[in-house]
């Protein structure tokens, strides 16, 4: 179930600082082929480079992967987002042995040329653990986070995050939000990941009022709101209008594409002073690994400028405390 909470202070970006190992552009040949028979129905593709294989991290059917290639095109291993119900029952068995005062959040199975693994995060009422364990049901390893949010909000004096205002547990729905807009003091808009809808949470009521189809299921990554109007971004540079979504709503869309052949956008808000949206893709598109860079949409013409009109220099001081680290 997706939760919600406000905080003290409201940030327009959240930014993924990622590995300096981004291509920029496709893969070697063979690698590229490789991976087009793998999967087909690949969405949202980035690759990296792991020293000296390549790394795919995409979605399928709205489920993460990640593939490393060797560079003769040999599949090395695969990380995959499952569902709880694709667990083997020797797997669930050592869970609900040990464990069964947690609830699994999410799944991954993660196969090698050498094993097979699967790594449950789940969480109890004070703490969250991240298991990972092999085909036979023997736990391999284990990580406890204990009042990890506790200490992630408390944030320093000098700024950042001071304490928890108010929280709601949404319906489950809407348990993979990846972008919420404020209407008003009681509304927010929010988009779920894969889910071509826009619904409308009232946070008094804790119930949700209203819901905007406005296109085909999609990796959708944020939303902003001007004025009238509701903008939807996804990650393979679509951005969606919805014009006058209050009363009649009219949906256009525009492709954004920058320079490069690799994107994935990430990052969307509403800048009212120069009417225009800033855009953050998620991959560093210069050759200098230490800018981060955001583009404009300029609202009065629709027009996407391919140049950046904020370049975020990533060592500066204000990002001494920001910390990258992968997922597995």
């Amino acid at each position: 179930m997706g939760k919600l909470v406000l905080v003290g202070i409201l940030c327009f970006f959240t930014f993924s600082i990622i590995a300096e190992n981004i291509l920029s552009t496709d893969p070697p040949q063979i690698i590229a082929s490789k991976f087009k028979n793998l999967y087909p129905n690949a969405s949202a593709i980035q690759w990296e480079i792991e020293k000296e294989n390549f790394e795919a991290e995409f979605t399928v059917a709205g489920k993460e992967i990640e593939a490393l290639f060797s560079p003769s095109g040999e599949l090395i291993s695969e990380d995959k987002e499952i569902v709880v119900e694709e667990l083997p029952g020797k797997v669930m068995s050592t869970y609900k042995k040990n464990y069964s005062a947690f609830k699994i959040t999410q799944a991954y199975s993660l196969k090698s040329t050498e094993s097979v693994q699967y790594k449950l995060i789940a969480a109890s009422s004070h703490e969250r653990i991240h298991l990972w364990i092999d085909d036979s049901g023997s736990i391999v390893s284990k990580k406890t986070f204990t009042a990890e949010k506790k200490k992630m909000l408390k944030g320093s004096t000098s700024g950042g995050l001071s304490s928890i205002l108010a929280k709601w547990e949404l319906p489950t729905i809407l348990k993979e939000i990846s972008g919420i807009a404020m209407i008003d003091q009681n509304r927010v808009a929010c988009v779920q990941d894969e889910m071509g809808i826009v619904f409308i949470y009232d946070l008094n009521k804790k119930v949700i009022v209203d819901s905007i189809g406005f296109g085909s299921p999609g990796d959708y990554e944020g939303i902003a709101i001007a004025g009238n109007d509701i903008y939807v971004l996804r990650s393979d540079g679509q951005l969606t209008c919805i014009e006058n979504y209050s009363k009649l709503p009219k949906i256009s869309n525009y492709m954004l594409r920058l320079s490069q052949s690799s994107q994935n956008f990430e990052g969307l808000c509403f800048d009212a002073k120069l009417n225009r949206l800033l855009i953050a893709p998620r991959v560093f598109d210069s050759a200098d690994r230490n800018v981060k860079n955001v583009y404009g949409f300029e609202l009065d013409s629709k027009k996407f400028s391919i140049s950046p009109v904020l370049s975020l220099k990533m060592n500066d001081v204000i990002y001494n405390s920001i910390v990258s680290k992968k997922k597995y």
